[in-house]
């Protein structure tokens, strides 16, 4: 009978009152704990690669930031250096000692050339326009008044009769072809920057002038009429831009 079946039916379902399942077997019998992170995968990995890559960047920025020290010290040194000796290749213009001139210049040379950037020299700073004149008058005088004393006293031997190959407080002949290559070699470096033969700058023409006209004296004693004129156009040479001899 239907009745019958329905009856039946409910009898094999579980009273309302008998026990379920218990807690522990729908639940694991111990929970994972928020601030222990072992029990999560990846995520201690995570958290550890944060931490070292942050660690990298601020190391990174240090071992910067001191580089950047050394090198502003690194040129406040050069500079320091490029002062004594251009007051040394005075001082010896003043003396009649060039030996030992054809160093420093080469020394003031690729320093001042060399840190052009680094100094700034590259870039137009109309608050910085007089010092970098002075800077570069400096330098280019430092070259001028050697090359000039240079010529000045090889001349005064050869009118005495007297050699310049054994003139021991003189710059040799093989020094003066160095220091033309080096200075045509730095030049070229610069020239891009618009560094050569300018007001700011070197003066290059006028400087490989004085040094071609030394040369010229080893030799041998020339006629007084050419010696005369290259004494002249060397004097001439040396006079700051804008100034014409009388």
């Amino acid at each position: 009978m239907p009745g019958s079946n329905i009856t039946a039916q409910y009898q094999q379902q579980p009273a309302y009152g008998q026990p379920g399942p218990s807690t522990s077997q729908l639940y694991p019998g111990t929970m994972l704990d928020p601030v222990q992170t072992a029990g999560y995968p990846g995520y201690g990995q995570s958290q550890q690669q944060q931490q070292y890559t942050a660690q990298q960047q601020q190391q990174q920025a240090q071992a910067q930031a001191e580089a950047q020290q050394q090198q502003a010290e690194s040129i406040d040194q050069g500079f320091s250096r490029y002062q004594t000796q251009v007051r040394t290749l005075f001082t010896g213009v003043r003396d009649g000692e060039l030996s030992a001139a054809p160093e420093s210049l080469v020394d003031i040379s690729r320093y001042l050339l060399g840190s052009a950037e680094a100094l700034g020299l590259t870039r137009d700073d109309e608050a910085m326009h007089d010092d970098r004149i002075r800077l570069w008058d400096e330098f280019n005088r430092a070259w001028l008044t050697v090359m000039q004393r240079q010529y000045d006293l090889s001349r005064d031997r050869l009118r005495s009769g007297q050699t310049l190959q054994d003139a021991s407080s003189l710059i040799n002949r093989h020094s003066l072809e160095q220091l033309a290559k080096e200075l045509a070699r730095l030049c070229d470096d610069v020239e891009k920057f618009g560094l050569v033969d300018y007001q700011m700058g070197v003066a290059e023409e006028s400087i490989m002038d004085l040094i071609l006209r030394c040369l010229t004296l080893f030799d041998g004693p020339t006629s007084s009429r050419d010696r005369a004129s290259a004494s002249q156009a060397a004097a001439g040479a040396a006079l700051p831009s804008g100034i014409q001899q009388r």
